[in-house]
């Protein structure tokens, strides 16, 4: 009895997992959507976060044409960035370098998957006014090997940005108490 449960609910997980994916590959978007990062500011100055990651295929070669922040930040700028892996003591850092989208390509530099075939969309936003400015998706135009431009939208970390003068003490949720 214990196997014709265990086979069902097996095969069905395996089906719903499967199903999730059909619907949402992610190609060229690598990691997975669901963390949140909170950055308090004052209004006026920027402020950059990693708010997704790329990752193309070994063997193929991405063209970026060009990426749109989408959310909410009427009352903010909000800029991305490709930002390319920097390499420290073994430690891949993305963030550091900036470089402009439309145009750049990237291609895998590993033959198997991994962070040396990572880059970064990173995003930098101003405030002009106070308020809470959050994105919460990239949309993204690119060619594989020279084909046809498609789009994808996808992020790895949704961005809440507070603004005030002076600087917000806090900014995300608050603890429940």
């Amino acid at each position: 009895m214990r196997s014709t449960v265990a086979v069902p609910f097996i095969a069905l997980a395996f089906v719903l997992a499967g199903c999730s994916f059909a619907d949402s590959n992610p190609f060229p978007y690598g990691g997975q959507p669901g963390a949140h990062e909170f950055n308090p500011i004052a209004v006026g100055k920027s402020v950059q976060a990693v708010v997704a990651y790329l990752e193309p295929r070994p063997g193929d070669v991405l063209e970026l044409v060009g990426a749109e922040p989408i959310g909410s930040f009427d009352g903010a700028t909000v800029k991305l960035w490709l930002s390319r892996p920097v390499v420290t003591n073994g430690m891949h850092y993305i963030g550091g370098n900036l470089e402009e989208i439309p145009g750049a390509q990237i291609a895998a530099l590993s033959a198997s998957p991994g962070p040396d075939n990572e880059v970064g969309i990173v995003g930098e936003m101003v405030a002009s006014r106070p308020g809470v400015f959050t994105v919460t998706d990239v949309r993204l135009r690119y060619r594989t090997n020279g084909g046809d431009v498609q789009t994808r939208e996808g992020i790895a970390e949704v961005w809440m940005v507070c603004a005030d003068t002076p600087v917000p003490q806090d900014c995300g949720p608050t603890p429940a108490g």
